[in-house]
């Protein structure tokens, strides 16, 4: 393996990729020397120099490109990387590091010298045995099935958010199973992992059914500057929110039942009486408006067509809370 391509969306995939490759490299080579070259400002000339260059000590060699799908965008570069394919040398090994990657002449020439990996964000699933594998082998620790869908819950598929919990997890358990690893249980999670997405789209929308605007503004500070909730995810919610009450409201006028509107809605707990009783006071037509409304701040923010975002869901958190008096 004299040449390897790491891409994909995944930082942390990437990085943990590579690094199990160049523990590879150390068992079969020894020590082997590192040289990282940045793909947006090295030169071809710089890097080809570095790889065909020798050691005193004759040390293996891995020479690694950051960003190499900007590297390999000059057509000048990736003909010089074709032609290095063809005669990689053995002392060496080119690990070029990319987020995306167009499959070209380069990749044909990998046969026999070389491998492409992709690094995909995982599925809810797949980060779920990522994470129980994850804390066994790495952190010592037992994390059982339900704690780990917890956690991928709360934090998503973000595999280095994931790892972060699980060393957070780990270190502050106090008991052990029989082969000594940390058990780390569901209630755990629950005291020291944050809250999920839907539940941090519950905390706004809760308020926002107060049809209170000086609070919904305040929660909606809160939850961009604190708690870092994405925009997308905070305007997902007061649409969400709308939707919910839109529905119920239109259910309502054709005389559709309570017990009906909250089953097919899938209403339990707090929202389910907040929403039925916030139906009750506006028509269908009213709250079909307000949802016109979020709907387009929604489309004007993915599409940039908004000159400022921030100003743009304060004053739709402002004008929802405010209708729903």
């Amino acid at each position: 393996m004299r040449i390897l391509v790491v891409h994909g969306k995944d930082d942390f995939l990437r990085l943990e990729r590579v690094k199990r490759f160049i523990e590879q490299l150390e068992e079969e080579h020894g020590q082997v020397e590192i040289f990282t070259f940045d793909g947006g400002e090295a030169s071809r000339a710089e890097i080809l120099d570095e790889l065909r260059s020798f050691g005193l000590l004759q040390q293996h060699k891995v020479v690694i490109i950051e960003n190499a799908e900007s590297f390999m965008a000059v057509e000048e570069n990736r003909r010089a990387m074709e032609q290095y394919a063809e005669a990689a040398l053995d002392q060496a090994t080119l690990v070029l590091r990319a987020m995306t990657w167009r499959p070209g002449k380069f990749d044909k020439k990998l046969d026999g010298v070389g491998a492409v990996i992709k690094c995909d964000v995982p599925s809810n699933s797949e980060a779920m045995r990522w994470t129980i594998a994850r804390a066994s082998k790495r952190h010592e620790a037992q994390l059982d099935q339900d704690a780990a869908g917890l956690l991928v819950e709360r934090i998503g598929p973000d595999l280095a958010k994931l790892d972060n919990e699980i060393a957070k997890l780990s270190s502050m358990s106090a008991s052990r199973n029989e082969s000594g690893q940390f058990i780390i249980t569901r209630d755990q999670v629950v005291e020291m992992v944050g809250l999920s997405r839907q539940e941090q789209a519950w905390e706004l929308q809760s308020i926002l059914l107060r049809a209170d605007p000086a609070a919904s503004l305040s929660k909606l500070h809160e939850l961009r500057e604190i708690s870092r909730v994405p925009d997308v995810l905070l305007i997902w919610s007061i649409t969400d929110v709308l939707r919910k009450l839109h529905d119920a409201a239109r259910m309502r006028a054709a005389g559709v039942s309570d017990q009906v509107v909250a089953k097919t809605l899938k209403l339990w707990g707090p929202a389910r009486d907040a929403v039925l009783q916030v139906s009750r006071r506006h028509p269908p037509g009213r709250l079909g408006s307000l949802l016109s409304q979020a709907v387009q701040v929604d489309e004007a923010s993915k599409t940039g067509r908004t000159a400022n975002p921030v100003r743009s869901i304060e004053t739709l958190t402002v004008t929802v809370a405010d209708s729903l008096r």
